[in-house]
């Protein structure tokens, strides 16, 4: 059975992804933007809280401005 994951923006930019009950110190992870836009999104890294993942992940419009 999968776990939650709970996606908020960060007052300062970045959208934080969490993974609950997924602890991970490595691998890869992979995100894209929802929508009809051209916007995109990264991953600008991820860490380790208690028994939880958080990505941060950032996205940008076509010219490459930050976009939400």
């Amino acid at each position: 059975m999968g776990r939650a994951v709970d996606g908020q923006p960060d007052p300062h930019g970045p959208y934080i992804v969490s993974f609950a009950g997924q602890a991970s110190d490595g691998g890869s992870m992979l995100v894209t933007a929802y929508g009809t836009g051209a916007e995109y999104c990264k991953t600008a890294g991820w860490q380790r809280v208690g028994t939880d993942t958080d990505v941060e992940v950032r996205c940008f419009g076509p010219g490459g401005a930050p976009a939400d």
